[in-house]
């Protein structure tokens, strides 16, 4: 007959074997959870260019970005931006952070089914550390329209900006006053090959040692009234700059007016006799 006590020492042995081999499993699951992801944090820097390439005819979305990422317990061996959601890096990137610009042809862009001039696409960051688990920033959309399209540049950011449109400006009907809403002056074209988009003109107005800035809302001192507020200064399209608050001009005089597309002067009427 088996003694009491060589029973319960059997059914001990037994059930710390089975406890052993149970913690081994727990274990080893432990492990492979213990990964940490790697962070990353990104976003987009400043507005985006549209542009069209050097022959004007594929027009480019450019939109600079930013990232940052880590990873605490192994190394980020493939991170980068996938800018058609397909799963897999497009725009590869190495360094733990920085800047990257990422062009994207607009022909690959989607058009709105409630607005017919307004087209997205979608674009994301992601990173893979050395376990092979994947870290993933959220997904940003980026919108066009036809409208900036249509008036974009030739050529890319950093080259020279082309249009052979030249400036007619000419004084207002209406006399200048001592008011801070005189209309001072009408432009249009007066040759004109394509529509130029705001995005990328820039209007300076000079009276003597003053300078003004015009803008088509009105956080500028000056101005500016289109026929039609669509984003472009389209190529029949008149365009009036009139005082905004601001005492510009209360007698005659000469005014110097100074109009930019893409970082370069547009040619033309470079002054006009205000009245």
């Amino acid at each position: 007959m088996t003694s009491p006590s060589k029973s319960i020492y059997v059914l001990l042995l037994s059930i710390i074997l089975v406890a052993g081999c149970l913690n081994t499993g727990s274990t080893a699951d432990a492990e492979d959870d213990s990964n940490l992801a790697s962070v990353v944090s990104v976003e987009m820097s400043g507005d985006a260019l549209i542009y069209t390439d050097t022959n004007c005819s594929n027009a480019v979305y450019l939109q600079e970005f930013w990232h940052a990422m880590t990873d605490w317990d192994g190394q980020i061996v493939n991170a980068g931006y996938d800018t058609n959601l397909d799963g897999s890096i497009d725009v590869p990137v190495t360094s733990a952070q920085g800047h990257t610009n990422i062009s994207l042809l607009m022909a690959d862009f989607e058009s709105s089914l409630t607005n017919s001039n307004v087209v997205r696409t979608s674009i994301v960051f992601g990173a893979e550390d050395s376990s092979g688990d994947w870290t993933s920033s959220e997904i940003f959309t980026l919108t066009a329209t036809y409208s900036q399209i249509s008036g974009a540049p030739c050529g890319a950011p950093g080259s020279s900006y082309s249009t052979r449109n030249t400036i007619d400006a000419n004084d207002a009907a209406a006399s200048v006053s001592a008011a801070t809403d005189d209309t001072l002056m009408k432009m249009s074209f007066g040759y004109a090959e394509n529509d130029l988009s705001w995005s990328f003109l820039s209007i300076k107005l000079e009276i003597g040692d003053n300078t003004y800035d015009c803008a088509t809302d009105t956080s500028e001192e000056c101005t500016i009234s289109e026929e039609d507020a669509d984003g472009v200064w389209s190529q029949n399209e008149h365009i009036t700059l009139s005082e905004n608050g601001v005492d510009i001009m209360n007698s005659a005089g000469e005014v110097n007016i100074y109009v930019m597309f893409g970082g370069y002067s547009v040619a033309g009427d470079s002054s006009v006799a205000v009245a």
